[in-house]
């Protein structure tokens, strides 16, 4: 008869075995499933979503596919196409949605800089962390000679996170690196009017008798 012949309390044994091993595998299901929704599947559908809202709101926008990123966007608005963004979260902090740009300088900025006596490079550093710090910015790599100057911000990747929030955030950030270079250009303006009246000076100097 073989396990027809059980009695009914093995049968209960058994049955209370099937039903232990049945819902230890629904809790595994459960918790591999609640992972792909709070893990994986965010992370393609913050992507799209961010992509969506920057078209939306007109940016121009690149793919950047470091290894580092989840996912990452150079993004530039359409009015200040040469002042590129980069929009990304980073595995290394996968709560934030980040925003980086380096801050340019012309080539015809870079010989009145060069000029810059020291006292005067370190007045204009100042001035740009002051500023900085007023937009609510942050900086990285501001010191001289400031060829690799960038600004960077962040937000926490919660419920605030909007298309309104990431477009003005993106535009915050333009904002900064306009603010930047105006400082550095007032710099460079003061420096190239100071080469122009040493100037002046020597070539009286040389015509007088």
């Amino acid at each position: 008869m073989g396990w027809l012949s059980e009695s009914p309390a093995t049968w209960v044994i058994w049955i209370g075995a099937i039903c232990g091993i049945a819902a230890l595998l629904f809790e595994v299901a459960a918790v591999i499933v609640s992972t792909l929704r709070t893990k994986v599947t965010p992370k393609w559908r913050l992507r799209q979503k961010v992509t969506s809202w920057l078209v939306s709101r007109h940016w121009l926008l690149e793919t950047n596919t470091s290894p580092s990123l989840y996912f990452g966007l150079w993004a530039s608005e359409l009015d200040h196409p040469e002042y590129k963004i980069l929009i990304c979260r980073s595995k290394s902090d996968s709560g934030l949605l980040s925003f980086s740009a380096r801050v340019p300088q012309n080539t015809s900025w870079l010989r009145p800089l060069a000029k810059l006596p020291d006292s005067l490079q370190q007045v204009l550093i100042q001035d740009i962390g002051v500023l900085m710090n007023t937009m609510q910015m942050g900086f990285a790599s501001l010191e001289w000679p400031l060829d690799k100057l960038a600004i960077q911000t962040a937000m926490p990747i919660d419920s605030n996170l909007s298309e309104h929030t990431v477009d003005m955030q993106g535009k915050a950030v333009t904002h900064a690196i306009i603010g930047a270079r105006r400082v550095i250009r007032r710099a460079v303006i003061t420096q190239s009017a100071s080469d122009t009246v040493d100037s002046q000076t020597e070539s009286t100097s040389e015509l007088s008798p």
